[in-house]
């Protein structure tokens, strides 16, 4: 029982990062183009 429940918390714990990642490699792509956009004017 109880290594089941650390298996969930391990698999919880692996969502939240790999979800982390992809906003982070979102928020970087999306400031990258900001930065972008703002020195073309």
């Amino acid at each position: 029982m109880k290594k089941m429940l650390i298996n969930k918390h391990l698999f919880l714990l692996n969502q939240h990062f790999i979800f982390s990642r992809g906003a982070c490699k979102m928020l970087s792509k999306r400031k990258w183009f900001y930065i972008k956009e703002v020195s073309k004017r």
